[in-house]
């Protein structure tokens, strides 16, 4: 599973790896993420969406018939493994890869979200009073985002 500001190309490398050695994997997209607009994370994401996300993905390969199924999530991905581990005691196992399973208040996910979208504004020649106003919704609106999943956190 993969972090909040990205996609499954985050745990690509790894994943193939994983297949080199003979594992099967899937690397499922959270919803709201891997398109070209930062705020689809915002307006088509949600804690919720990438729990049943999490969950679908699970049935996704029991439905394949893979029964030895382990979980592994990158920073927000690793959230939604640990819920799985908790919550499904026939998955085999897993972890997480620097993820906020305990609630802090210190991170970095707001400017390095920002910045990101700027980066991606940008490279799309997107002009810049229009930036500015993406940018400006973006910082507006992350905030709830962060506080519902720190509820899933702890939920």
């Amino acid at each position: 599973m993969h972090a909040y500001a990205s996609n499954s190309n985050d745990v690509r490398m790894l994943g193939r790896y994983l297949q080199r050695l003979g594992y099967t994997i899937y690397a499922p997209m959270f919803t709201g993420h891997g398109t070209a607009e930062p705020a689809d994370i915002l307006t088509q994401g949600s804690p919720d969406a990438w729990w049943r996300d999490t969950k679908q993905a699970i049935q996704f390969l029991r439905d394949r018939q893979f029964t030895r199924i382990s979980i592994f999530g990158l920073s927000l991905g690793g959230i939604f493994a640990m819920r799985a581990l908790e919550e499904d005691a026939h998955l085999l196992g897993g972890g997480s890869f620097s993820s906020p399973v305990i609630a802090s208040e210190k991170n970095n996910l707001v400017p390095e979200f920002i910045k990101l979208a700027k980066a991606t504004y940008q490279y799309l020649k997107v002009g810049d009073e229009e930036q500015q106003r993406r940018l400006d919704w973006i910082t507006a609106h992350l905030p709830d985002q962060l506080v519902r999943l720190g509820s899933f956190l702890v939920g």
